[in-house]
């Protein structure tokens, strides 16, 4: 009976060995896909070419044109002709924020002026910005300036 036992256990131990040996190797393939992966993301945009510096000032004016009419990123890439996630990448890559990021900075600046420049009720100057939310509207602006809406109108 131990010699069966120590049989048995010899080939549980080349088993396991098997396993480890196996796993490993599939670590180290999904490890060597993610970075091609990274090298491609890296290599997809250079800063200094022009042709993408053109085409940042493109989507930052789709951007602006997206403030009145709440177009989608999807909606931006297509005009730019480049797909969400390549529209996206590149965008942050160029200005170190993603689109949705700019478009509610750009919603915020909008919507400061409008309460320097305006009696507008503060629903009114969400709604004016692109928020449909006064809520949401209000938290982001703080979060933004440091102030309500209402404090910033009355602090100025």
């Amino acid at each position: 009976m131990p010699e069966e036992v120590n049989y048995s256990k010899k080939q549980l131990n080349e088993m396991l060995s098997g396993w480890e040996l196996s796993s490993k190797a599939l670590l180290t393939d999904l490890l060597v896909h993610l970075s091609r992966i990274w090298d491609n993301y890296n290599q997809v945009t250079d800063p200094t070419d022009p042709c993408l510096t053109a085409s940042a000032l493109g989507m930052i004016h789709i951007l602006e044109q997206s403030l009145d009419s709440r177009m989608s990123i999807e909606q931006m890439a297509h005009n730019t002709g480049y797909s969400p996630e390549y529209f996206s990448r590149v965008f942050k890559k160029l200005t170190g924020i993603t689109p949705s990021a700019c478009i509610t900075s750009m919603r915020i600046a909008t919507a400061a002026q409008e309460l320097l420049e305006s009696d507008a009720s503060i629903s009114k100057v969400a709604e004016i910005s692109g928020f449909e939310d006064v809520n949401y509207f209000s938290r982001l602006f703080k979060k933004e300036t440091g102030k309500t809406p209402s404090e910033f109108r009355n602090s100025l």
